[in-house]
């Protein structure tokens, strides 16, 4: 890690970055396969929520968001597995299905936001 600044500990950085590589499975550990004609870039980049935000990226055939800032990424990432069309399922830690989350498209078939416990979350253009 390369910082340009006076005051910052890059351990912080390169120990955020290893927690994230840590999570990587091997290729052929990983059991799920998403079909081909489900396109999660679709459904990436970054939301409004609150007072924050997080980014939602594809992760080994899955969604993964990060809410941002974040100390600690790697001990934040909520997985969530695709059900059917626009529906997703958060996988709980012990790796049993949480609630499911709904994105939904504009009239131009493009995601434009999601909704988790009855609450919307906006998609930003960044």
């Amino acid at each position: 890690v390369i910082i340009n600044s006076n005051g910052v500990n890059p351990r912080k950085y390169s120990n955020g970055i290893h927690g994230i590589l840590a999570k990587v499975t091997p290729k052929s550990a990983t059991s799920e396969a998403v079909s081909d004609s489900l396109n999660l870039s679709d459904y990436t980049g970054y939301y409004q929520i609150n007072d924050g935000e997080s980014y939602l990226s594809s992760w080994e055939g899955k969604l993964v968001s990060i809410g941002l800032p974040n100390q600690s990424p790697a001990d934040n990432m909520m997985m969530l597995r695709h059900l059917e069309g626009d529906t997703f399922v958060r996988i709980r830690q012990d790796d049993t299905d949480g609630e499911t989350i709904a994105f939904e498209r504009d009239e131009n078939g493009d995601v434009f936001r999601y909704k988790r416990h009855q609450i919307y979350i906006t998609k930003t253009n960044k």
